[in-house]
């Protein structure tokens, strides 16, 4: 049915009401490509009227059936106002639902809506928690986010030698900015120890 509503758009324009009828059966069925394909014409106004009211309810479909980019995709409309109502607790919901699925940009942007109280309940523990994950998967940015609650004891116990050991795989990872805060805090911790 979902070819079939490909084929009804290619055909002519007069057939866009078919196609959608064709893609929102398919949608009842649970098909992420269906959720996408309307979410891209009701998004950027393909063939429709541009709503991107319900572009937003495709991709939250699409985004609750798994489809990590829809997740990210549903969180940067919600924060943003992205043709619908500013929603931060809808926007933190999708981060941390691609950031469990392996979203690095979804983890960072979840820590830093936690660690602020950007339109959620401010939490330094979750926000800590998320900017270990990134950091474990290799973002320099999230590297030294981590690597400062580490060292000032934010949503954490501070702790300044995995503090050290972040702020140099970040430094070993071209993250520059690490250099003189790895150097400084290293000669105060030989000092101390």
């Amino acid at each position: 049915i979902y070819q079939f509503g490909n084929l009804f758009l290619n055909k002519s324009s007069t057939n866009i009401d078919e196609a959608i009828k064709c893609f929102n059966i398919v949608v009842d069925k649970g098909s992420i490509n269906a959720m996408i394909k309307l979410w891209n014409m009701f998004y950027t106004g393909d063939s429709v009227e541009r709503d991107k009211r319900k572009a937003f309810i495709f991709f939250s479909m699409a985004a609750s059936n798994g489809n990590i980019d829809s997740m990210l995709q549903s969180a940067n409309m919600s924060y943003d106002g992205d043709g619908i109502p500013v929603n931060k607790i809808d926007a933190l919901k999708f981060y941390k639902m691609a950031a469990n699925k392996g979203k690095i940009d979804a983890m960072i942007k979840a820590a830093n809506m936690l660690n602020k109280g950007d339109g959620v309940i401010q939490s330094s523990k979750d926000a800590f928690n998320f900017y270990k994950m990134a950091a474990d998967n290799w973002s320099e940015i999230a590297m030294f986010m981590y690597v400062r609650c580490l060292k000032e004891g934010t949503g954490t116990e501070m702790e300044i030698n995995e503090a050290l050991i972040y702020y140099k795989m970040a430094l070993d990872n071209g993250y520059r900015a690490a250099e003189d805060k790895y150097n400084d805090l290293s000669n105060r911790n030989r000092f101390v120890n």
